[in-house]
């Protein structure tokens, strides 16, 4: 890092002294959080990536490494916003407002004279009195950057492009926030059978073409389809047509008009699969896909490993045991505390193989060690063209 963060500021961004084209190629590669600042921790990640890339080409079936980031947060600025942030929040905003779907914010939705110009007193660019997609989007983006300004000084401003597309142009064939309403109580009135907001096994619907709805609409991973997502995925549907066929006409954006049974707390298939990924990364101390003695943990706390989770009865747990129970720690919460919330099913994301020559967390650790300080020459934490680097080599690295 210490090449590239001339500034010292534990971060690559654009406030290093590098060539703009070389600073692309760095962040789409390895800026995670699509903040447009490569911190150490995108720089470790970076490298789990590689490794990760190497496996699937020299081991496929080995699976991939996972370890959490060892160095120090203290750049980070709490409550900050990044792209993905800035874009769903615009998102929201153009789904309240833009009540008629055209993809601005102007007289024709359903708000007042005197609030729509409010908004546009601070977010219409272009002064044509109304506030496009791209001006809310911007104006989002001007607004965190005052946020940090004063609450976090030191760290860098966002910058994110525009994600939507806008033109007051006539789309033959689109579908609007009431049609999408009309689609989704049809399809739930044909799915759910058993009227409880969901598309489950518990309906009249056999496990393969669940799953093909799971696949495309699911997006809790919960292993069911409320009606939300239902609707959720019409609108993807819609957008999608747009793309295809009125690509200048902007996406469909429509608040869910339907009530769903909610269980704070619950987690859902990524949550399981994170704190699964927690565990393997705290007990499997030999990183050989599997709890048992010959990892770092007292006879007496591997028993009570093994007496919840080892379902094979093999002494050990191994890392899709680890996932299973968490899975069933998960639904017995749930029977407790959310009883008609409905259990969740999650496939087992790992692999129980070995791998020649693979790295693990500490080799992650030490190479991503060796790299920062061969290359950051002048020790501010980034890799840039502050560092005794040239150009092309620096482009290599941000591939």
């Amino acid at each position: 890092m210490s090449f590239y963060d001339v500034n010292f500021n534990a971060a690559l961004d654009l406030e290093d002294s590098m060539e703009p084209d070389h600073y692309l190629l760095i962040m789409e590669t390895c800026d995670a959080n699509g903040d447009d600042v490569l911190d150490y921790c995108e720089t470790y990640d970076c490298i789990v990536l590689i490794e990760n890339e190497w496996r699937d080409e020299n081991c496929p079936e080995y699976g991939h490494l996972y370890c959490a980031c060892p160095y120090s947060e203290d750049m980070e600025c709490n409550g900050a916003w990044d792209c993905e942030d800035i874009m769903n929040i615009s998102i929201e905003i153009l789904a309240y407002y833009d009540t008629n779907g055209d993809g601005s914010i102007n007289l024709e939705d359903d708000i007042d004279a005197d609030h729509l110009a409010e908004i546009n007193t601070y977010c219409d660019y272009n002064g044509d009195g109304q506030v496009d997609s791209c001006e809310v989007h911007q104006c989002i983006v001007d607004i965190e950057n005052s946020w940090r300004a004063e609450y976090c000084p030191d760290y860098p401003m966002v910058y994110c492009d525009c994600p939507f597309t806008y033109d007051a142009v006539e789309c033959d064939g689109a579908w609007y926030c009431d049609d999408i309403l009309e689609i989704s109580v049809e399809i739930m009135e044909y799915y759910d059978t058993n009227g409880d907001g969901t598309i489950s096994l518990e309906d009249d619907i056999d496990a393969d073409h669940l799953a093909e709805i799971n696949m495309y609409c699911d997006y809790s991973g919960d292993g069911v389809t409320d009606a939300c997502e239902v609707h959720a995925c019409i609108v993807m549907i819609e957008n999608d047509w747009r793309d295809e066929y009125c690509p200048d006409y902007g996406h469909l954006y429509c608040d869910c008009p339907f009530v769903v049974a909610e269980c704070d707390g619950a987690w859902d298939c990524e949550d399981i699969y994170n704190i699964s990924i927690e565990v393997l990364n705290y007990y499997d101390t030999n990183y050989d896909g599997s709890i048992n003695l010959e990892d770092d943990i007292e006879s007496e706390h591997l028993d009570i490993l093994i007496e919840y989770c080892d379902y094979n009865n093999d002494g050990t747990v191994d890392a899709c045991e680890v996932h299973q129970c968490i899975v069933d720690c998960e639904n017995a919460w749930r029977d407790e505390y959310c009883p008609d919330y409905g259990y969740i099913a999650c496939d087992c994301p790992f692999y129980a193989v070995t791998c020649d020559g693979a790295w693990n967390c500490d080799d992650i650790y030490y190479i991503s060690i060796d790299v920062i300080n061969y290359y950051d020459t002048d020790y501010d934490g980034d890799i840039d063209l502050n560092d005794n680097i040239d150009p092309d080599h620096l482009a290599v690295l941000q591939e």
